[in-house]
């Protein structure tokens, strides 16, 4: 069993959470107002939020949501009036310390009810039960908080490891001490001290909740524009700022000709983040201190900064459980942020990274391990890689090797224009699965089915396929 397995069967003996969970208890949330005030050197968060839903919750029904494991509801209110509510702790996978707060109560109103307050309070420690690259936390580095996947500080609405969903923020108050910055999702639509505290309100709408993210240090601002720049205030950061921004917002503009027009956001924001924090969070995109101070240095950094601004440009929502979803989230940014990067440095770059690529997987695929002699996870095809196990397949196997190997082999036997044709049609959808990624491909590629099935379904990587008989 893994761990997670062992970590279920534990708590379920232990009577800390039940086997079954009735789906209607989780009503579908469609709207949060939060205010929540953040004190870093304390660990600690307090604050209220308002959930709108789809339907009206009928008196009489029990409702549950959860929280992070160290969160406790002070009160809930219902049309003014304090309900009861109960609190266990249970196992949650999609929470980084793998233990969250079930609240259950009985809408035990006269009317039916659209909305509900929530007011609760506790601490974030670090935790690396999951996996030591969850950085989530609140401490004297600020506030590094992402949301259901990650860190749930606010209500969540969603049995665990459940596809997400789009839902909108539409005030988002978030107060910290007077020296630091807070950067959420969305629209930031003002910021100003109120009574030694930072004062910043925002806004964000139809975003995929697993984008939300939130986070507060003692950063500097570099803002001109439509993008703004968060690093800390030392003289190596201070130093990189102004090429980090120019190079995002040249990446942004390429993203929005070469990709899919119209998606170039509002506002943009770029943070310096701690280790492990590089990230890509709707408009919000984040690089670990270590690449920053690198950037223009090191060309990995240029490399992961397109990586995670382009996972914006190219996402597409898929159910969880689609037998492509690995594929669409991680390994389409892992193209196309090298294809828009080759209108960059030039299509001889993107040859001389594919020729690495292909080389590095057939070794991979013979050796079973990566080039630092590390054994790497057992080669499976493109469409049984489950979600769960992006973690342990992305930037190391397959879902960056064979994924680029195969839109460049799309692209060469589509031809440049039907092959534009077919990008545009891809990002255009507002939902994707594997049948109709399917679907797209034969109908810009009439007759390909056996070799699609091969790329998609199959670990083979027949001489056909090789860079140098493409060429």
């Amino acid at each position: 069993m893994t761990t997670p397995t062992l970590l279920v069967a534990f708590f379920v003996c232990a009577g800390l959470v039940s086997p079954g969970v009735v789906a209607n208890q989780l009503p579908k949330a469609t709207n949060y107002e939060l205010d929540i005030t953040f004190e870093p050197e304390q660990r600690r968060l307090s604050g209220m939020a308002r959930v709108t839903f789809a339907e009206p919750l009928s008196v009489g029904d029990t409702i549950r949501f959860y929280l992070h494991g160290e969160i406790s509801v002070d009160s809930i209110k219902q049309s003014g009036v304090i309900v009861e509510a109960s609190t266990r702790k249970v196992f949650y996978h999609y929470s980084y310390s793998m233990i969250a707060n079930q609240i259950e109560f009985v809408h035990a109103g006269t009317d039916d009810s659209l909305a509900m307050d929530v007011f609760y309070s506790g601490l974030f420690n670090r935790s690396a039960a999951r996996s030591p690259s969850d950085y989530m936390r609140i401490d004297s580095d600020g506030v590094l908080l992402r949301s259901y996947g990650y860190s749930l500080w606010f209500p969540i609405f969603l049995q665990d490891r459940s596809s997400s969903q789009r839902v909108d923020f539409s005030r988002v108050s978030l107060r910290v001490p007077s020296d630091y910055r807070c950067v959420f999702v969305g629209t930031k639509e003002t910021e100003r001290l109120v009574n030694g505290h930072a004062v910043s309100i925002w806004s964000a709408y139809g975003i995929d909740i697993m984008a939300v993210q939130c986070t507060a240090q003692r950063w500097e601002v570099l803002s001109e524009g439509w993008l703004s720049v968060y690093h800390l205030p030392d003289s190596a950061s201070r130093d990189r700022a102004a090429a980090i921004r120019d190079f995002a917002e040249s990446f942004h503009n390429r993203c929005d000709e070469r990709l899919i027009r119209g998606r170039l956001p509002q506002q943009a924001f770029i943070m310096e983040m701690p280790e492990f924090g590089d990230i890509s969070s709707a408009n919000v995109t984040g690089i670990s201190s270590s690449l920053w101070r690198e950037f223009g240095h090191n060309p990995y950094s240029m490399f992961t900064l397109a990586h995670e601004i382009a996972h914006s440009y190219v996402h597409v929502p898929i159910d969880h459980s689609d037998p492509l979803a690995a594929f669409v989230i991680e390994g389409f940014p892992s193209y196309f942020d090298d294809l828009v990067l080759a209108d960059i440095l030039g299509e001889a770059w993107l040859r001389s990274k594919l020729d690495a690529l292909e080389e590095s997987y057939l070794s991979k695929r013979t050796t079973g391990l990566d080039r630092y002699g590390r054994k790497l996870p057992p080669e499976k095809c493109l469409d049984q890689i489950g979600f769960d196990e992006i973690g342990t397949y992305k930037d190391r196997f397959i879902l960056t090797d064979r994924t680029s190997l195969l839109f460049n082999y799309l692209r060469v036997k589509m031809g440049a224009d039907t092959y534009a044709a077919f990008e545009r049609a891809l990002f255009d959808y507002d939902r994707l699965s594997d049948q109709r990624f399917r679907n797209l491909v034969l109908t810009y590629l009439p007759g390909a089915d056996n070799d699609l099935h091969i790329w998609l379904s199959t670990t083979e990587y027949p001489e056909r396929f090789k860079l140098s008989n493409l060429r």
